[in-house]
């Protein structure tokens, strides 16, 4: 027990320049080490040296609407839809992030019985219902848009390789569901600023 007018045992706490979070603040130099290895890293699959600084290239979409493969409504689609379902499965199956094959709800376990739902949940569930009816609307046999809606929006897929036939069913899915959501896509990403490379020849803005 400590009594009166004893000084308090422990470690010291260090001077210098704290970070928001009260951590002292770290140097310029370790930072610069942090990001030299997330560039290295992205280089090494494939992003030019004048683009691996952007945040917009450590993810599938932002590349894709860099490289002029997909629009701007596309990407934005895309962002809306890994949300969505991160939604979902936070708050009406409470379980993990979810895997490939989520996109479909029939393939996904329910939430237990004990697990009070979310004030939200209803909203959540028929927004995700809509997200999903939109997608089977222009999938086909095999479900190839809903596999390269889940690839590319919700794994967030680096590695596979990517052909004109997979962009094609991706933006098939991502145009279907802004016909569905666009008003709340628009709200949700207005004022987000993202960069393109000038391809002459690619015109991403008016595929369908």
């Amino acid at each position: 027990m400590r009594t009166k007018g004893q000084k308090r045992v422990g470690r010291n706490r260090g001077s210098g320049e704290r970070e928001p979070n009260g951590r002292l603040q770290r140097s310029s130099n370790r930072r610069d080490k942090i990001k030299d290895v997330v560039r290295e890293a992205r280089e090494r699959h494939g992003v030019p040296s004048n683009f691996s600084d952007n945040p917009q290239s450590g993810y599938v979409l932002g590349w894709f609407y860099y490289n002029r493969d997909i629009d701007r409504r596309q990407h934005d689609t895309g962002l809306f839809i890994a949300e969505l379902v991160w939604e979902y499965h936070r708050h009406f199956l409470n379980s993990r992030p979810p895997i490939a094959q989520a996109i479909d709800i029939a393939r996904v376990a329910g939430r237990g019985m004990d697990t009070q739902p979310h004030p939200a949940v209803d909203k959540i569930k028929t927004r995700y219902a809509a997200m999903e009816a939109a997608i089977r609307a222009v999938d086909g046999p095999g479900k190839p848009v809903s596999q390269m809606i889940a690839r590319y929006c919700i794994t967030d897929d680096k590695v596979s390789q990517v052909t004109d036939y997979m962009l094609d069913k991706l933006r098939v899915g991502l145009n279907r569901v802004h016909r569905e959501f666009d008003t709340e896509i628009a709200f949700m990403f207005a004022g987000q600023t993202l960069i393109q490379k000038y391809i002459p020849e690619k015109n991403a803005e008016h595929v369908d």
